[in-house]
């Protein structure tokens, strides 16, 4: 026995743990415990075994190198099989970094389209063996991308946003045949601000409302519209220009693709608020009927939101969307469309059927805007 352990330690110092095939420090430790299950030595053998076998999985995990994880966890196992030992404290020593690093590159997907968790799906089987739970937590990760596209859903954006799956429909007077994730509220003042800073870019001319008469406000931008805001109302007074530089920056930032939506993106998007335009509903301008307490615009997400989530796609600011208005051409596009009901709007005309055109360049302070993002098609 003396000798056994002794080989067998000078086996573990010259890293020949489990390999090779009959000249191991595993395969010698558990001859001992065969003998007697009650071994203390060689249970501590087999102890320090599953450890460095531990080290050797966590690294491989935390280096993004899962399949070289594979082996040791498998070896692991068995060995703590044999030696009957998965409910000791050794077996529950050598999980623990494992779990650790899988923990740590789960937090590093925050973004549930975030391609590279899938590179843990080989991962999967070998951690259902020693952690079943967290096994299940990590396929469903891995698994969550098809399900969101497939089915819809909400999940908290790396850009800030709570963004609302909208899956392939077809629903008022809009057909859509790829899947896209809407904001689940208007970009805010303070979120502007940001990118101003962090861009440098211009305020906008701006001007008290999309009409052709109204006038253009001087020393009104989006920093002072005309109205009391916090960094919790939707921005306004900035251009369509403005929304989608914005866009882009926020894009590059977090290494998404985000744009501004599409006329049929936004009619599928706010479809489901549906026609009430109440005081409870919308921030419009509701004349002497009742006061939703807002003369201008209103805190985002005030208001009752879509089942999807979204917020305020009825009221508060109307939106830009994407693309050339009809009939509007060359390289600079002058002509631009929004959409849906403003504070400064009343309830006579549909939230859905509301669209008219105004100068891209120019900032209004009854329009704001929301992002998409662009997402892959789902697998067949």
């Amino acid at each position: 026995r003396a000798e056994q352990l002794r080989l067998a330690a000078s086996l573990v110092l010259a890293g020949h743990l489990t390999s090779p095939a009959g000249n191991n420090a595993a395969e010698r430790y558990l001859a001992l415990i065969a003998a007697d299950e009650q071994d203390r030595d060689a249970l501590k053998g087999i102890g320090r075994i599953l450890a460095a076998l531990s080290l050797k999985a966590s690294n491989a995990i935390a280096e993004d190198d899962p399949r070289s994880a594979i082996e040791p966890m498998a070896q692991a196992n068995m060995i703590a099989e044999r030696a009957k030992m998965k409910a000791a404290p050794a077996f529950a020593a050598f999980v623990a970094p494992i779990h650790d690093a899988v923990e740590k590159r789960r937090a590093r997907s925050r973004d549930p389209f975030d391609p590279s968790i899938g590179a843990m799906t080989p991962l999967v089987p070998a951690l259902e063996r020693i952690d079943p739970e967290q096994a299940r937590a990590l396929k469903a990760d891995i698994e969550r991308p098809d399900e969101l596209l497939r089915t819809g859903g909400k999940f908290r954006d790396p850009g800030g946003f709570t963004m609302a799956v909208m899956t392939r429909s077809s629903a008022a007077g809009a057909r859509i045949d790829h899947p896209f994730a809407v904001a689940g509220t208007d970009v805010t003042r303070g979120g502007y601000a940001r990118f101003a800073s962090a861009s440098g870019r211009r305020a906008s001319p701006c001007r008290e409302s999309q009409g052709l008469l109204a006038r253009l406000a001087r020393g009104v931008d989006w920093r002072a519209p005309g109205f009391t805001q916090t960094d919790q109302h939707p921005v306004v007074c900035v251009s369509w220009e403005d929304a989608d530089a914005y866009a882009q920056w926020l894009g590059k930032r977090v290494g998404a693709h985000y744009r501004l939506p599409t006329s049929q993106e936004w009619l599928l998007a706010a479809q489901a608020a549906g026609k009430d335009t109440s005081c409870r509903n919308a921030n419009i301008d509701h004349g002497r009927t009742c006061d939703d307490g807002f003369p201008h615009t209103s805190p985002v997400g005030r208001f009752a939101a879509t089942p999807q989530g979204l917020y305020d796609v009825s009221g508060n600011v109307s939106v830009w969307v994407d693309g050339c208005a009809r009939g509007a051409g060359g390289s600079g596009c002058a002509a631009r469309t929004f959409r849906g009901l403003s504070w400064n709007d009343d309830g006579d005309e549909s939230n859905l059927a509301r669209s008219d055109t105004a100068a891209g360049n120019l900032g209004y302070a009854n329009v704001g805007f929301r992002l998409v993002r662009e997402l892959p098609s789902p697998k067949e």
